[in-house]
């Protein structure tokens, strides 16, 4: 049995140089908090409504972005309401094979077995995007959640 080994995957360099902070809600069945740790990211992981309410409130550190895993016991809606009530962060959903729940409140949808490049340059660049339109607009945007234009989507090669 051979070890898994992780490559430092290159990404476009930490949006900015600025700390970019997610939190990861939901098991790490596919290690994608190393994954993201890698690429320069700060992951905050929460298992519970209640450690999501309390790493969503740390106005100190807002999330840039909060990631959250379809899972057979994760109601994925209950966690999407929360973070859009409470933060600007933007919405990334890693799909199940067996549970697909509505994706129109997400910013960023990953389907099942994505490559590693394609979801990491995907959240990169919603970061980015999100961190210039609120640059763009500062001022004139409450904390909360705007509608995004539409959703980003990785289309399925094969």
């Amino acid at each position: 049995m051979s070890a898994i080994t992780f490559q430092r995957i290159p990404t476009k360099q930490a949006v900015r140089s600025e700390l970019v902070r997610m939190i990861y809600v939901g098991p790490d069945d596919h290690f994608r908090i190393p994954i993201l740790k890698r690429a320069g990211y700060s992951v905050d992981q929460c298992k519970s409504a209640c450690q999501l309410h309390a790493a969503l409130r740390d106005i100190a550190s807002p999330p840039d972005a909060v990631v959250i895993v379809e899972k057979k016991r994760i109601d994925p809606r209950a966690a999407m309401f929360l973070t859009r009530s409470t933060s600007a962060a933007a919405l990334v959903l890693f799909q199940s094979a067996d549970h697909t729940y509505d994706e129109s409140g997400f910013d960023f949808v990953v389907p099942v077995l994505p490559s590693v490049d394609e979801w990491l340059g995907g959240i990169a660049t919603l970061i980015e995007r999100r961190r210039s339109d609120r640059d763009r607009t500062q001022g004139r945007l409450s904390s909360v959640w705007q509608p995004a234009e539409r959703i980003s989507r990785l289309s399925r090669v094969g």
